[in-house]
């Protein structure tokens, strides 16, 4: 049997220590300098130091210049800092830096404390693959004058910024908002046609967008050759200056209890590809930001209760989506799942159980089943110790998912490896019963979602599982 990729990628560590030793050499004592930003609407640039060289980093808004003028240094100093503290990570990709500075805030134990944690989280994935030890400590710092004091939000209404990456979570979670009426708004990151049409398809055109960039001499002075994506550190804290200036208590996210599942332990830190869709970072940004950035904000994600593979039986009773979304990063480009990755070998199990057959090839362009590098993905994605590097279920989520899709096709057989039988055995370990009942029946715990829509939003997924039940009594059990 052919060697699985995330045991490939783990043999190579010792290769990256190597050449690590050469580009990045030890004691790798260096520090990063948060050092200032500046006002020139619609973009807000970022300046961080090392040593001698600087590098800017920029979010530019998709908003009108005199209502970006609202803000100013004075009154709202705390969402520029927290702005440009999330674009530290990103810079990772120069040195394995010992310590981070702010230099234009002046940071309290609590808060340094705080960021030190979240650097972890964040930087783990991108240490592990790399060779370097997600279990070093980064030290976060503060030389700055002024400290930071959470910014009254009196004019924030109970209404919600949608983040919008395009993908079914995306989609089930603007119905779920929609279902318990909770007034929201679409807010998208570098938009693209993908995120436009699925603003489209859900009849709720109010939207906000904006982009961002880390420095292109970051990039082009980087040592490793890729690094920690703070993505969704950026995203977040850029969407809290949105909120603030369109008066929208709640960001809004689809992320879901899957995420808090992370890829491995190493040396007693979690290594999640997922750092930035967990609870563990919302309750990091909510504490952070209620304390010294925004008074009333509040991120939550209205998808986590619910597992991945919970979500696909959702996303199947809202066809108008069908045609609009997509999930696979190795497409992201040409729009166009690449039908051979993890992502896309997740997404087919996850839907298959739900869908007609030719719906899916609707979507995908053909049936996943035929091709055995998915099927090949199927087995790893089922029996893998470490977890592939993708936004995909747990290990019980995608058995149940492979068991459920056999399920539903009996006679599904295939002339060369994996066969059928290698996919059954990769899935005959569960305890069905049991795993049905986490996996597709739980609301789950830990989670943000505002006390009053709680109880709606439980109501609504019963809902939906019914019809679910109704729909596909053959696969789903009561």
């Amino acid at each position: 049997m052919q060697m699985s990729t995330t045991r490939l990628s783990a043999l190579k560590r010792p290769l990256k220590k190597v050449r690590n030793f050469f580009k990045d050499p030890l004691p790798r004592d260096k520090e990063l300098i948060f050092e200032d930003y500046e006002l020139k609407f619609p973009d807000i640039i970022f300046t961080y130091r090392v040593g001698n060289q600087r590098y800017n980093s920029w979010v530019r808004f998709d908003l009108p210049i005199h209502q970006l003028s609202n803000l100013n240094r004075e009154n709202h100093h705390p969402l520029f800092v927290n702005l440009g503290l999330a674009f530290a990570a990103g810079h990772f990709i120069l040195s394995d830096f010992a310590t981070i500075r702010c230099d234009c805030a002046k940071l309290n134990d609590q808060e340094c404390a705080l960021l030190e944690q979240r650097m972890m989280a964040a930087l783990a994935e991108f240490r592990y693959l790399q060779g370097l030890d997600p279990s070093r400590p980064v030290a976060v710092l503060s030389s700055g004058k002024r400290a930071l004091h959470p910014i009254p939000f009196a004019h924030a209404e109970e209404k919600a910024l949608m983040l919008n990456g395009g993908g079914k979570d995306s989609c089930v979670s603007a119905e779920l908002l929609k279902g318990i009426g909770l007034p929201f708004a679409w807010l998208s990151a570098h938009p693209n046609p993908i995120r436009l049409r699925v603003i489209d398809r859900s009849g709720n055109p109010e939207k906000y967008a904006f982009d961002f960039s880390l420095s292109e001499q970051a990039k082009t002075d980087a040592v490793y050759p890729w690094g920690a994506e703070p993505y969704l550190q950026v995203i977040t804290a850029a969407s809290l200056i949105i909120s603030y200036l369109t008066g929208f208590k709640y960001l809004v996210t689809g992320a879901e209890h899957s995420a808090d599942d992370s890829n491995l332990i190493y040396k007693g830190v979690e290594v999640n590809h997922q750092s930035g869709k967990t609870s563990t970072f919302e309750n990091f940004f909510n504490t952070f930001i209620q304390n010294s950035v925004l008074q009333e904000a509040k991120l939550f994600s209205i998808a986590r209760p619910f597992t991945d593979f919970r979500l696909g039986e959702m996303f199947s009773h809202f066809p108008q989506y069908f045609d609009a979304f997509f999930s696979c990063n190795m497409g992201m480009g040409k729009n166009k799942w690449c039908n051979n990755c993890h992502k896309c070998a997740f997404t087919y199990m996850a839907l298959y159980p739900f869908f007609e057959q030719q719906t899916l090839i609707n979507i995908f362009g053909q049936d996943l089943f035929k091709i055995p590098t998915i099927r090949k993905y199927m087995i790893e994605l089922t029996t893998a110790t470490i977890k592939p590097w993708e936004c995909v279920g747990t290990l019980d989520e995608c058995k149940l998912a492979l068991r459920y899709c056999l399920k539903k096709s009996p006679n599904m057989e295939f002339n060369e490896w994996p066969r059928r039988s290698d996919l059954e055995k990769s899935c005959h370990d569960i305890q069905e019963q049991t795993v049905h009942e986490h996996v597709m029946s739980t609301f789950h715990t830990p989670h943000n979602i505002p006390g009053p829509i709680e109880q709606p939003l439980r109501d609504l997924a019963s809902s939906l599982r019914k019809k679910s039940i109704q729909r596909w009594p053959e696969i789903i059990q009561s």
